[in-house]
C-alpha cells in the first residue's frame, strides 16, 4: 500500500510541475508588465507618458530609437485633438534620454519651441513624470538622427 501510495504522490507532483510550467508560459507571453506597452496599443495620455518613461529609463537599442525617429506614421489618441507623430514621441525619448549629451544642440538658449502635447502618469511611489512633446523641425531630427547613427557606430566598434 506504500507503494501505491509514493506512485500517486510521484504522478500528482509531475502533474504539478505541468501546470506551473504552462501557467508560466502563459504567463510571460501574454502577460506584460506595465509600461512595456507597443507604440500603437497606447489609447490614453497615462499610456503615453508610461511608455515614454519606459524607453527612456530601460536600456532601449538605439536601432530602435532611430526607427521610431524616422517614421512617418501618427498615434491617434482619443485624449488628444491632434495626432501625434510618432518621430516626436521618439525624438521626446531621445532627448530624456540623452538630454545631457543633445540638449543643446537640439535646443537653441533664445528660442521657444512649441508643445504638441503634454502627458503625465503617476508612479506606484507618487512621483508624477511629465513629458513635453515638442514640435521638432527638420534640424532638430536631423541632429538627433546624427547623434543616434553616432550612437550605433560606437557600439559597434566595441
Amino acid at each position: 500500500m506504500s507503494a501505491r501510495r509514493l506512485t500517486l504522490g510521484v504522478t500528482q507532483r509531475g502533474n504539478m510541475t505541468k501546470v506551473l510550467l504552462f501557467a508560466l508560459l502563459f504567463l510571460s507571453v501574454f502577460v506584460r508588465p506595465s509600461g512595456a506597452l507597443e507604440l500603437k496599443e497606447i489609447k490614453s495620455s497615462d499610456e503615453l507618458a508610461r511608455f515614454i518613461y519606459h524607453m527612456a529609463s530601460d536600456n532601449v537599442p538605439v536601432n530602435k530609437l532611430l526607427k521610431g525617429l524616422e517614421s512617418s506614421d501618427t498615434l491617434r489618441i482619443s485624449d488628444y485633438e491632434v495626432a501625434i507623430p510618432v518621430r516626436e514621441v521618439f525624438g521626446t525619448i531621445v532627448i530624456e534620454r540623452f538630454g545631457e549629451k543633445l540638449g543643446r544642440l537640439v535646443f537653441e538658449s533664445d528660442k521657444k519651441y512649441d508643445v504638441r502635447e503634454i502627458c503625465a502618469f503617476r508612479d506606484s511611489k507618487d512621483q508624477v513624470w511629465r513629458f513635453h512633446i515638442i514640435i521638432l523641425e527638420e534640424r532638430q531630427c536631423n541632429i538627433i538622427r546624427s547623434f543616434l547613427e553616432e550612437l550605433m557606430k560606437d557600439e559597434r566598434v566595441k
